[in-house]
């Protein structure tokens, strides 16, 4: 995707921002939306869909830390069904 400064962002592209966090995706008006990736400087993970720069619909969110969610997204928040998979770190006694 190419764009001259004072356009929108429009079609199929890649964002990488200032703390290496990445977004690969559609976009309209400069925001998410569509199906995309978001790869946070933290290592997690959020593959789904996307409106007007949420989380929004149905997604996959794959934690650092180990933790899976699949299921449905509004407004940036895992909400409605879906499946959450948490990794359980125990120390033995």
């Amino acid at each position: 995707m190419t764009f001259r400064k004072g356009e929108s962002i429009d079609g199929k592209g890649v964002m990488t921002f200032p703390d290496g966090s990445k977004y690969e995706g559609y976009f309209k008006n400069d925001q998410p939306n569509g199906k995309g990736k978001f790869i946070g400087a933290d290592g997690d993970i959020y593959e789904g869909d996307w409106l007007d720069g949420k989380c929004e619909g149905y997604g996959n969110f794959y934690s650092s830390s180990g933790g899976v969610y699949h299921g449905q997204w509004a407004d940036d928040f895992q909400q409605g069904y879906g499946k959450k998979h948490l990794k359980i770190l125990c120390k033995p006694l």
